[in-house]
């Protein structure tokens, strides 16, 4: 069974695998993704600013009892003072199409209720139309787009969801 809870600096050498075996699909990604860079120090430093949701695997053994297996990350959009932003959202392989991500973002959601915002966003590729196909499908709309710096076209989308 799948529990969501918020994680702590503890965490983050479990976070770093997580996002690493999620996010080496994307290896060929142009412009490449930011998770590439990040390391246990950098996550810990991340958690002084930002909230880390987990998705712990509650099993039968002890050593599957309390593992992560998922994660996302918010924080208060800088753009947007109404909103609550999340990022890497990341789901183990094999744990994957579970419903495991709904879950996250639910939490997520429920967060920025509790914290006052009206809306939550975030920021998906423009390469990655099946990511935003299933966000679309959760009932968040494409509210605008971004560029990464060095790249002239539009490398991502800012999508949106009205929460209250």
């Amino acid at each position: 069974m799948i529990q969501i809870c918020r994680g702590n600096e503890s965490d983050c050498e479990a976070v770093l695998g997580i996002l690493q075996a999620t996010f080496g699909a994307y290896q060929d990604l142009d412009p490449p993704s930011g998770v590439t860079r990040e390391t246990v120090d950098a996550l810990r430093e991340k958690l002084a600013q930002e909230t880390l949701w987990l998705a712990e695997e509650d099993g039968e053994s002890e050593a599957a009892s309390g593992r992560p297996v998922a994660c996302v990350f918010t924080k208060p959009h800088q753009q947007y003072p109404d909103a609550l932003y999340f990022g890497r959202l990341a789901v183990l392989p094999a744990y994957q199409r579970q419903g495991i991500a709904r879950r996250l973002i639910e939490a997520v959601e429920q967060q920025a209720r509790e914290q006052g915002f009206r809306r939550v966003v975030l920021g998906v590729r423009t390469a990655l139309p099946d990511n935003v196909r299933y966000y679309q499908s959760l009932g968040y709309d494409i509210i605008g787009s971004g560029t990464h710096q060095g790249y002239i076209e539009p490398t991502y989308y800012r999508m949106g969801k009205v929460i209250v």
